[in-house]
């Protein structure tokens, strides 16, 4: 009974995934689109065939809060960005959107080949009137589309230069408040994670809040990093750390709960875990207003919630880890 009871502590030690700092279990999410379009030149009415294998839209941060590869976010993270940043509204997208977002690319291809004298001076908002007229003269066509979610991180070594793919698997939308999200990247075993923990969260209690701030990139943004080193990049793609204490409990007018704090976050830092000293997850980062000094989270029991509704097992307890 001895030499089981030890072999059963030995296995427990050495096949049971481990908790981890939330710095390493801390993930940049970028949400993106790829496919392909027909592109009509108006000056002379020729057709183009565009691929656009990457185009940005939205980024922020996440965390890994199951050894198999799930991973939490803010819904506003992998959600329609145009939404988000004109009508204040969280929403899943929808092919409509990702048809957009090709097209939109695709036209900025275009103009890179056949009219690159207008590339310097075109800004977003141009970019999107000039999408717009396209689509309604009916010069551009996406005849593909795809919505990808990549990851990088200090869990996956090489996702500096090969990021991690990631799907949807779940989020929450402005109707219902809950600006969560439910990642799950694939054929993922034994990864470090986070646990949650759904404890009641006082006023005046310290947090830690981790991400990836814009100035985090913009202080390497002025180096020469092309030919860095793995640890170079594996700097760039660790988690900031930042504190403070819970300022707040703030519900809304729909009785949802949200804590504010005075720790620093930037924009960026949308979706990283809000940890307790004992570096439990006891809320999610979804809004900052950098000039005021404080920004808001949301509790971990609407991360619990939306894992229970997908068959997701995250406890929710309160866990020490390991």
């Amino acid at each position: 009974m001895i030499i089981l009871g030890l072999l059963a502590v030995v296995a427990y030690i050495v096949y049971h995934p481990t908790a981890t700092s939330p710095q390493n279990a801390t993930v940049f999410i970028v949400s993106a689109v790829s496919g392909a379009a027909q592109v009509t030149d108006p000056t002379d009415n020729k057709t183009y065939d565009v691929t656009v294998d990457y185009y940005g839209i939205s980024a922020g941060s996440g965390f890994i809060i199951t050894s198999d590869g799930y991973i939490a976010t803010a819904a506003h993270v992998v959600g329609d960005p145009w939404e988000i940043t004109n009508n204040g509204v969280i929403r899943k997208m929808t092919d409509d959107d990702l048809k957009y977002y090709v097209d939109k690319a695709a036209i900025y291809i275009f103009l890179q080949k056949a009219h690159p004298e207008m590339i310097s001076s075109l800004n977003e908002s141009q970019l999107d009137t000039l999408t717009n007229q396209f689509m309604a003269a009916g010069a551009v066509k996406a005849t593909n589309y795809t919505h990808n979610i990549y990851i990088r991180g200090p869990t996956f070594p090489e996702s500096a230069s090969n990021p991690v793919d990631a799907q949807l698997v779940d989020m929450g939308n402005s109707d219902t408040e809950m600006d969560v999200a439910l990642l799950k990247v694939n054929k993922a075993s034994r990864l470090p994670y986070l646990p949650i923990n759904n404890q009641q969260i006082t006023v005046g209690e310290n947090v830690r809040i981790y991400g990836y701030p814009t100035e985090q990139f913009a202080f390497y943004g002025d180096m020469d990093t092309e030919g860095g080193s793995k640890e170079l990049w594996n700097s760039i793609y660790t988690a900031s750390l930042t504190s403070g204490i819970v300022s707040a409990e703030r519900p809304s007018s729909k009785g949802t709960t949200y804590y504010q704090t005075d720790a620093a976050v930037d924009s960026g830092s949308s979706g990283g875990p809000v940890c307790n000293s004992n570096n439990q997850v006891i809320g999610i980062l979804v809004q900052g207003f950098e000039k005021q000094g404080f920004n808001f989270f949301l509790p971990s029991k609407y991360i619990t919630e939306l894992c229970n509704e997908n068959g997701v097992n995250v406890g929710g307890g309160s866990f020490l880890p390991f």
